[in-house]
C-alpha cells in the first residue's frame, strides 16, 4: 500500500533530513577536531641558527589540536627573544608544524668603550641590544661610544637615524658615528657631521641626506637645530 504525503509533510521531512545531515556533519567535524590523530607531536624549525628553540615551541603546542594552532600560539616565545620579530607557521597535516622565524632587522654595531673591557653589541630595529656574534655585519652602521651615560632615547634615535638614511645606500654603508657623552659626530661620504646632542636624529638625517644628495661637500657640517645646520666645506 502506497504512502501518500501532504505537501506540508513533505516539507517537514525535507527539513528533518537536512537537519539530520547537519548533525552528522557536525559530529564528524567534532570527531576530527578532537581526534588524537590531529594533535601536534612534531615541530620543525626551518632556521638552522634556531634549532635550539625546538623544545620551547613544542612545549607551547604539544598535544594541541592542529586546527587551533596559529602564529599567535607562540607570542610568548617571540616576546621573549628580541632578535625575533615574528614567525610563519605551516601546518603539515595531520600532526606536524614547520616554523620559519623572521629575525628583527639588525641596524648597527655598537662599540662601547665605557667599560674596562670594551663591549660589542648589535642594535636591532626595536631599539634593543643583543650580544654581538659572528654574523654578516659588513653593511651595518658603526656606532662608537667613548663616554656616557647615553640618553634614555639614544638607541631609538639611532634606529630612526639609520632607517632614514637606509634608502640611500651610498650614505648608509659609509655611516660611522661616535658619541662622546655630549655630541654625536658622524662621517658620511667623507663629510664630518656634528649632530649635536642625539635628539631628533630622524629629522637631522633627513636634512643632511638632502644636503649631501644635492651638494658636494668635503669638510664639516654642524647642526644648530633639528633641521638647521652650518656647512663649512667646498660646495
Amino acid at each position: 500500500m502506497a504512502l501518500h504525503y501532504t505537501d506540508q509533510e513533505k516539507k517537514l521531512l525535507k527539513k528533518f533530513l537536512v537537519f539530520l545531515l547537519f548533525i552528522i556533519l557536525l559530529i564528524n567535524i567534532l570527531l576530527i577536531y578532537n581526534s588524537s590523530k590531529y594533535r601536534i607531536s612534531q615541530i620543525f624549525i626551518e632556521n638552522l641558527a634556531y634549532q635550539n628553540l625546538t623544545n620551547e615551541f613544542l612545549l607551547d603546542s604539544f598535544g594541541h589540536s592542529i586546527w587551533t594552532i596559529s602564529e599567535s600560539t607562540f607570542d610568548s616565545i617571540i616576546d621573549k627573544y628580541d632578535e625575533l620579530e615574528r614567525i610563519e607557521v605551516r601546518k603539515n597535516y595531520p600532526n606536524q608544524l614547520s616554523i620559519q622565524l623572521i629575525e628583527t632587522r639588525k641596524m648597527a654595531v655598537i662599540l662601547d668603550f665605557r667599560k674596562s673591557t670594551p663591549e660589542t653589541l648589535l642594535l636591532l630595529k626595536n631599539a634593543s641590544l643583543i650580544p654581538y656574534s659572528d654574523q654578516v655585519t659588513k653593511d651595518l652602521t658603526s656606532v662608537t661610544i667613548t663616554n656616557g651615560p647615553v640618553p634614555e632615547s639614544f638607541y631609538g634615535e639611532l634606529v630612526s637615524f639609520i632607517a632614514t638614511l637606509d634608502n640611500d645606500y651610498s650614505l648608509f654603508i659609509k655611516s660611522e658615528l661616535t658619541f662622546s657623552g655630549n655630541n654625536l659626530v658622524g662621517n658620511l661620504q667623507g663629510t664630518v657631521v656634528d649632530f649635536g646632542y642625539p635628539i631628533d636624529l630622524g629629522k637631522k638625517a633627513s636634512a643632511i641626506k638632502y644636503f649631501l644628495q644635492n651638494n658636494s661637500c668635503q669638510g664639516e657640517v654642524r647642526f644648530i637645530g633639528s633641521e638647521e645646520f652650518i656647512a663649512d666645506c667646498n660646495i
